[in-house]
C-alpha cells in the first residue's frame, strides 16, 4: 500500500511540472506576439529600408510562431491528458486514504482482540491452576473411596456367604419336600390299593353269600377279621394323612405370611392379587394389569435396576379410567380383600424431564431413561412414566454422584440417588415382585396350596373307605349271628378246612 501512495505522489509531481512548462510556453508565445507587433509597427514606419532582411526576420519569426503554436497545441493536449491523469491520481489517492483508514481500523480491532485473547489466556491459566488443585483433592478422595470400596467388598462377601448358606437350607428343604411328596404318593397308592381290596372283599363276600348265605361261618369270621384289619390300616393311613395335611397347612400359612411381608405393606400384594383375580373372573372391568405384569426389560442385565427404579410401583394396578379405579377400591373394601394402588391412564399426568436431566442422559456412563429401557404397550406409556419419574439408569454410584442434584438415578446394582440428594443402597436383596407380575413367594404358596388340596382329597378317600369297611363288618356280623349250625354248614366247614390245608400244602 505504501508503494502505491509513493507512485501516486510521483505522478502528481510530474503533472505539476508539466503544468509549469505549459504556463512558461504560453508566456513565451505572448512575448513573441508582442515582438511581432513591434516588428509590424517598425515595418509600417519603414517603407523602403532593408525590406529583405525584415522579410527574412518576419519569416523567421513566423516560423518560430508556427513552431511555438504547434508546441502550444501539443502542450495543451498534454495538459488535458495530464489533467485527466491528475483527476485519476486524486481518485486513487482518495481510495488509498480510505484503505489506509480501514487498515488502521482493522489494526486497532486486531490489537483489541489480542488484548482480549491475552485476558482469556490468563483466565484459562487460572482455571488450570484450580483444576490441578481439584485433581489433587480428587486423588485424596479416591484413596478414601478405595478404602470404602474394600470395606464394601468385605460386606458383600459376608452377604454372599449368608446367601450361600440360605440357599443350602432352601435346597435341603426342597429335598425334604420331594421326600414328603414321594411319601404322599406312596400313601395315596396304598390308599387306592386298600380301596380296591375293600371292593374285592365286598365281591368275595357277595359270592360267598350267593354260594352259602347262611352256612360258611368260618369264612365269615375270617372276612370279619380281614375287614377289621383293613379298618385299622385305613385308620393309620388317615392319621398319617392328617399329620401331613396339618404340616402342609402350616407351611402354606408360613409361605403366605412371608409373601405378604416381602410384597411391602401388609395386604397390598393381596389387594393387587385379588383385583387381578376379580378381573380374570370378570367381576371387575377396565383392569389392565400391574406395572410388573405389563412391562419387561429390553435387556435382562438391567432387570434389577429397573425393578428398583419402579419400586413399590411394580404392584400398582393400571386401569382404563378413574371410575374403574373407584369401582375396584369399593370392591376391595366390600370384600375385605386388602389395599392396592391404581393408575388411571385417563387422568394421569407425567412431567417431562428438565433440560438438565436431558443433558445428563447423554453423558458417559449414563445408560438412559428407565422408561426407554422397557418394553410395554404404548397405551400405558403415561402410567410407566408416572411410576418411573424420569429416572436415569447409570453404571455405578460414582457416575451418579458426579451429576446428582435435581435428577433421580438408579445404578445397575440397585443403589438409588433421589433428586433431592438422598442416597439409598447397600447389600443386594431379593426383589419382592419380578417383571411378568410374579410376586416373590407366590410359587411357594401355589405349591403348598396344591399339597393341601391333595391331602384333603386323600383324607376324603380314606374316610369313604372306612365307612365302607365298617358297613361290611356290620353285614358280616349280622350274617354270623343269623347263621344256624346244620349239616350243610358242617359240610361247608369241612370243605373250607380241607381247602385251607390244601392251600398250606401248596405253599
Amino acid at each position: 500500500m505504501a508503494f502505491h501512495i509513493e507512485e501516486r505522489q510521483k505522478y502528481l509531481a510530474q503533472s505539476q511540472t508539466l503544468l509549469d512548462e505549459h504556463k512558461a510556453t504560453a508566456k513565451e508565445l505572448l512575448e513573441l506576439d508582442d515582438k511581432i507587433a513591434d516588428i509590424q509597427r517598425e515595418i509600417n514606419q519603414l517603407t523602403g529600408g532593408e525590406t529583405s532582411e525584415l522579410g527574412q526576420a518576419i519569416q523567421a519569426l513566423q516560423v518560430a510562431i508556427e513552431l511555438n503554436n504547434d508546441r502550444l497545441v501539443e502542450a495543451t493536449k498534454e495538459e488535458e491528458e495530464e489533467a485527466g491523469e491528475v483527476v485519476e491520481v486524486k481518485e486513487q489517492l482518495d481510495e488509498a486514504s480510505e484503505e489506509l483508514s480501514a487498515f488502521v481500523s482493522n489494526l486497532e480491532s486486531a490489537n483489541s482482540a489480542l488484548a482480549e485473547a491475552l485476558e482469556h489466556l490468563k483466565e484459562a491459566q487460572d482455571e488450570e491452576g484450580r483444576v490441578r488443585q481439584a485433581l489433587a483433592m480428587a486423588g485424596e478422595q479416591n484413596l478414601h473411596l478405595t478404602e470404602a470400596l474394600a470395606t464394601a467388598e468385605e460386606l458383600v462377601e459376608d452377604q454372599e456367604q449368608q446367601r450361600s448358606e440360605a440357599q443350602s437350607e432352601v435346597d435341603k428343604l426342597a429335598v425334604e419336600a420331594d421326600l414328603v411328596g414321594q411319601q404322599l404318593a406312596t400313601a395315596q397308592e396304598e390308599s387306592e390299593e386298600l380301596r380296591l381290596a375293600l371292593g374285592e372283599l365286598g365281591i368275595r363276600l357277595q359270592e360267598l353269600s350267593d354260594e352259602a348265605p347262611e352256612y360258611d361261618r368260618n369264612a365269615l369270621a375270617q372276612q370279619l377279621i380281614d375287614a377289621q384289619r383293613a379298618e385299622s390300616q385305613l385308620g393309620e393311613d388317615r392319621s398319617r394323612i392328617e399329620i401331613k395335611l396339618r404340616e402342609a397347612e402350616r407351611a402354606l400359612n408360613l409361605a403366605k405370611a412371608e409373601m405378604e411381608q416381602k410384597s411391602g405393606a401388609k395386604g397390598l400384594a393381596g389387594g393387587a392379587s385379588a383385583v387381578l383375580a376379580a378381573r380374570d373372573n370378570q367381576e371387575l372391568r377396565g383392569i389392565i394389569g400391574t406395572v410388573a405384569e405389563l412391562c419387561a426389560p429390553k435387556d435382562s442385565a438391567h432387570e434389577v435396576a429397573l425393578a428398583t427404579a419402579i419400586g413399590a410401583g411394580m404392584a400398582s394396578v393400571v386401569v382404563e379410567t378413574d371410575q374403574d379405579a373407584a369401582n375396584a377400591i369399593r370392591w376391595l373394601a366390600e370384600n375385605r380383600a386388602g389395599r392396592a394402588t391404581f393408575l388411571p391412564i385417563n387422568k394421569l399426568n407425567s412431567s417431562r424431564a428438565g433440560g438438565k436431566t436431558v443433558m445428563t442422559s447423554r453423558k458417559d456412563g449414563v445408560l438412559g431413561f428407565a422408561h426407554e429401557m422397557l418394553d410395554y404397550d404404548p397405551r400405558i406409556d403415561v402410567a410407566v412414566r408416572f411410576a418411573l419419574r424420569n429416572t436415569l439408569i447409570v453404571e455405578n454410584l460414582s457416575i451418579a454422584r458426579q451429576y446428582m442434584g435435581g435428577t433421580r438415578f438408579v445404578t445397575l446394582r440397585g443403589d438409588v440417588i433421589e433428586s433431592g440428594g438422598a442416597m439409598v443402597g447397600g447389600s443386594k436383596r431379593k426383589m419382592n415382585i419380578s417383571f411378568g407380575g410374579r410376586i416373590q413367594g407366590a410359587s411357594e404358596v401355589e405349591k403348598y396350596t396344591g399339597e393341601v388340596d391333595k391331602y384333603h382329597l386323600m383324607e376324603r378317600t380314606v374316610n369313604e373307605a372306612l365307612r365302607e369297611a365298617r358297613t361290611n363288618q356290620q353285614l358280616i356280623r349280622n350274617k354270623i349271628n343269623a347263621m344256624v349250625d346244620d349239616s350243610h354248614a358242617t359240610e361247608m366247614r369241612e370243605v373250607k378246612a380241607e381247602q385251607k390245608q390244601t392251600g398250606q400244602a401248596h405253599k
